[in-house]
Protein backbone atom coordinates (compact mmCIF):
# COMPACT_ATOMS: atom_id res chain seq x y z
CA UNK A 1 0.00 0.00 0.00
CA UNK A 2 2.83 2.12 0.77
CA UNK A 3 4.50 2.12 -2.60
CA UNK A 4 1.11 2.42 -4.36
CA UNK A 5 0.35 5.98 -1.98
CA UNK A 6 4.63 6.68 -3.46
CA UNK A 7 3.32 6.36 -6.90
CA UNK A 8 0.13 7.83 -7.08
CA UNK A 9 2.04 10.87 -5.31
CA UNK A 10 4.66 10.79 -7.77
CA UNK A 11 2.00 10.72 -10.69
CA UNK A 12 -0.23 13.67 -9.34
CA UNK A 13 3.40 15.90 -8.89
CA UNK A 14 4.31 15.62 -12.12
CA UNK A 15 0.62 16.15 -13.37
CA UNK A 16 0.90 19.24 -11.73
CA UNK A 17 4.53 20.39 -13.30
CA UNK A 18 3.25 19.81 -16.33
CA UNK A 19 -0.12 22.16 -16.73
CA UNK A 20 1.45 25.63 -17.55
CA UNK A 21 -0.12 28.85 -16.14
CA UNK A 22 -1.53 31.40 -18.67
CA UNK A 23 -3.80 34.55 -19.75
CA UNK A 24 -6.55 34.36 -22.11
CA UNK A 25 -8.67 36.59 -23.69
CA UNK A 26 -9.71 39.60 -25.54
CA UNK A 27 -8.53 43.30 -23.99
CA UNK A 28 -9.39 45.09 -26.60
CA UNK A 29 -13.00 46.97 -24.47
CA UNK A 30 -15.03 47.35 -27.77
CA UNK A 31 -16.74 44.05 -28.10
CA UNK A 32 -20.20 44.69 -30.27
CA UNK A 33 -23.02 42.45 -31.62
CA UNK A 34 -24.23 42.27 -35.10
CA UNK A 35 -26.36 45.44 -34.60
CA UNK A 36 -23.40 47.43 -32.73
CA UNK A 37 -24.36 47.17 -29.72
CA UNK A 38 -22.03 46.49 -26.43
CA UNK A 39 -21.60 42.96 -26.15
CA UNK A 40 -21.42 41.88 -22.47
CA UNK A 41 -23.33 38.47 -22.29
CA UNK A 42 -21.25 36.33 -24.71
CA UNK A 43 -19.43 33.31 -24.06
CA UNK A 44 -15.24 33.44 -25.05
CA UNK A 45 -13.45 30.15 -26.13
CA UNK A 46 -9.32 30.05 -26.24
CA UNK A 47 -8.10 26.69 -28.27
CA UNK A 48 -4.50 25.97 -28.68
CA UNK A 49 -3.85 26.18 -32.48
CA UNK A 50 -6.50 26.89 -35.83
CA UNK A 51 -10.16 26.38 -35.91
CA UNK A 52 -11.54 26.92 -38.73
CA UNK A 53 -15.32 27.83 -39.56
CA UNK A 54 -17.98 27.45 -41.70
CA UNK A 55 -21.54 28.15 -42.25
CA UNK A 56 -23.02 25.20 -40.10
CA UNK A 57 -20.27 24.58 -37.94
CA UNK A 58 -16.61 24.78 -35.91
CA UNK A 59 -13.58 22.55 -36.73
CA UNK A 60 -12.11 22.32 -33.70
CA UNK A 61 -10.11 19.02 -35.22
CA UNK A 62 -6.85 20.54 -34.91
CA UNK A 63 -7.32 22.58 -32.01
CA UNK A 64 -7.33 22.06 -27.78
CA UNK A 65 -9.77 23.84 -25.69
CA UNK A 66 -7.44 25.34 -22.92
CA UNK A 67 -10.71 27.71 -21.52
CA UNK A 68 -13.60 28.97 -22.01
CA UNK A 69 -15.54 31.88 -20.05
CA UNK A 70 -17.63 34.69 -20.37
CA UNK A 71 -17.14 38.45 -19.93
CA UNK A 72 -15.45 39.85 -16.82
CA UNK A 73 -16.61 43.15 -15.81
CA UNK A 74 -13.64 44.07 -13.19
CA UNK A 75 -11.31 44.03 -16.11
CA UNK A 76 -13.98 44.97 -19.04
CA UNK A 77 -12.82 41.65 -20.72
CA UNK A 78 -13.47 38.49 -21.78
CA UNK A 79 -11.25 35.52 -20.44
CA UNK A 80 -9.11 35.62 -17.68
CA UNK A 81 -6.39 38.58 -18.46
CA UNK A 82 -5.42 39.10 -14.64
CA UNK A 83 -1.27 38.19 -14.13
CA UNK A 84 -2.15 37.73 -10.36
CA UNK A 85 -4.82 35.09 -10.86
CA UNK A 86 -3.55 32.52 -13.33
CA UNK A 87 -5.39 30.13 -15.27
CA UNK A 88 -3.47 26.64 -15.92
CA UNK A 89 -4.41 23.82 -18.18
CA UNK A 90 -2.75 20.06 -18.56
CA UNK A 91 -3.18 20.79 -22.08
CA UNK A 92 -0.80 23.46 -22.04
CA UNK A 93 3.04 22.43 -21.39
CA UNK A 94 4.86 25.28 -22.16
CA UNK A 95 4.38 28.71 -21.45
CA UNK A 96 7.06 29.53 -24.10
CA UNK A 97 6.21 32.37 -27.28
CA UNK A 98 5.09 31.80 -30.83
CA UNK A 99 2.01 29.06 -29.87
CA UNK A 100 -0.91 29.73 -31.88
CA UNK A 101 -3.84 30.10 -30.80
CA UNK A 102 -7.89 31.05 -32.10
CA UNK A 103 -10.03 33.19 -29.38
CA UNK A 104 -13.51 33.02 -30.30
CA UNK A 105 -16.37 34.72 -28.63
CA UNK A 106 -19.42 33.68 -29.49
CA UNK A 107 -23.14 36.17 -28.57
CA UNK A 108 -24.40 33.54 -25.97
CA UNK A 109 -23.82 31.87 -22.98
CA UNK A 110 -22.85 28.70 -24.02
CA UNK A 111 -20.98 26.22 -22.51
CA UNK A 112 -19.74 24.24 -26.11
CA UNK A 113 -19.34 25.06 -29.31
CA UNK A 114 -21.00 22.02 -30.44
CA UNK A 115 -24.55 22.83 -32.19
CA UNK A 116 -24.11 26.66 -31.76
CA UNK A 117 -26.28 28.56 -33.77
CA UNK A 118 -25.86 32.49 -33.69
CA UNK A 119 -23.01 35.11 -34.46
CA UNK A 120 -19.38 34.82 -34.01
CA UNK A 121 -16.15 36.19 -34.18
CA UNK A 122 -12.91 34.49 -34.66
CA UNK A 123 -9.18 36.24 -33.79
CA UNK A 124 -6.12 34.03 -34.34
CA UNK A 125 -2.78 34.89 -32.83
CA UNK A 126 0.77 33.41 -31.26
CA UNK A 127 1.31 33.66 -27.80
CA UNK A 128 4.08 35.31 -26.04
CA UNK A 129 5.92 34.36 -22.42
CA UNK A 130 5.66 36.98 -19.60
CA UNK A 131 6.95 36.43 -15.83
CA UNK A 132 6.31 37.92 -12.79
CA UNK A 133 9.49 38.94 -11.07
CA UNK A 134 9.90 37.66 -7.05
CA UNK A 135 12.03 35.09 -5.25
CA UNK A 136 10.75 32.56 -7.37
CA UNK A 137 9.65 34.09 -10.82
CA UNK A 138 7.27 32.57 -12.09
CA UNK A 139 6.44 32.30 -16.24
CA UNK A 140 2.98 31.95 -17.93
CA UNK A 141 1.74 31.89 -21.58
CA UNK A 142 0.43 34.80 -22.83
CA UNK A 143 -2.92 34.44 -25.13
CA UNK A 144 -4.47 37.82 -25.30
CA UNK A 145 -6.12 39.98 -28.23
CA UNK A 146 -6.29 43.70 -28.25
CA UNK A 147 -8.13 44.13 -31.60
CA UNK A 148 -12.02 44.84 -31.24
CA UNK A 149 -14.20 42.03 -31.40
CA UNK A 150 -17.87 42.53 -33.33
CA UNK A 151 -19.85 38.94 -33.59
CA UNK A 152 -21.12 39.86 -37.31
CA UNK A 153 -20.34 36.11 -38.71
CA UNK A 154 -23.57 34.03 -38.70
CA UNK A 155 -23.45 29.95 -37.89
CA UNK A 156 -27.05 28.12 -38.59
CA UNK A 157 -27.07 24.82 -37.21
CA UNK A 158 -26.65 21.72 -39.74
CA UNK A 159 -30.04 20.12 -40.41
CA UNK A 160 -29.88 15.73 -39.31
CA UNK A 161 -29.26 13.95 -41.89
CA UNK A 162 -31.94 11.92 -40.89
CA UNK A 163 -34.41 14.96 -41.54
CA UNK A 164 -33.13 15.20 -45.06
CA UNK A 165 -33.93 11.97 -45.80
CA UNK A 166 -37.52 12.13 -44.02
CA UNK A 167 -38.23 15.03 -46.64
CA UNK A 168 -36.79 13.30 -49.49
CA UNK A 169 -38.93 10.93 -48.72
CA UNK A 170 -41.93 12.66 -48.17
CA UNK A 171 -41.41 14.86 -51.72
CA UNK A 172 -41.15 11.31 -53.18
CA UNK A 173 -44.39 9.76 -51.72
CA UNK A 174 -46.12 12.99 -52.92
CA UNK A 175 -45.06 13.20 -56.93
CA UNK A 176 -45.90 9.30 -56.88
CA UNK A 177 -49.11 9.56 -55.68
CA UNK A 178 -49.44 13.04 -57.84
CA UNK A 179 -48.39 10.88 -61.05
CA UNK A 180 -51.56 8.03 -60.18
CA UNK A 181 -54.14 11.00 -60.34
Amino acid sequence: MKKLMIVLAAFTVACAANAASFVWGNASYDYTDKDGNALTTGTAFLYLGTVTASATGFDVSGATLLASGGFDDTQWAYGNIDADNLSSSDALANTTAGQSYTLILVDSSVSTLENFEGYYAMQTGTSTENSIPGATVTKYAEFVSFDPISTTSAMAAAPEPTSGLLMLLGMAGLALRRRRA
